[in-house]
């Protein structure tokens, strides 16, 4: 396949590591087609012709479904209007940060503890 049949394809950026669509690009020497550009919708990454990396559904899949270990499912992950905070470390954290400190929040818990 080429360029606007591969419009739209499911890649797996090796650069950003995120699932995105391939954006397809035509080229052009003055007013004359030479070709395509292939690249990372998100971050703009180009690849070559012969070395888009498709997603693999299969791949993909089992990344969606591992748990991941996040600040914001933390026990002690505390945050109000100005910050957000690990009560174990006492320093500022945002919600998609982690470390191996990690304790699962248990359900029905409240996600935001006071700290004042």
């Amino acid at each position: 396949m080429k360029g606007e049949e591969l419009k739209g394809k499911l890649v797996f950026c090796p650069k950003c590591r995120a699932e995105s669509k391939l954006n397809v690009k035509k080229t052009y020497d003055g007013f004359k087609h030479i070709g395509f550009e292939y690249g990372c919708s998100f971050c703009g990454t180009l690849f070559e012709e012969g070395d888009i990396p498709f997603a693999d559904e299969n791949i993909l899949r089992l990344e969606k479904e591992a748990e991941r270990e996040v600040c914001e499912d933390c026990a002690q992950y505390a945050k109000n209007l100005w910050i957000q905070k690990c009560m174990i470390t006492n320093k500022k954290v945002s919600a998609l940060d982690g470390c191996e400190k990690f304790e699962k929040r248990k359900p029905g818990s409240a996600a935001n503890k006071d700290f004042f």
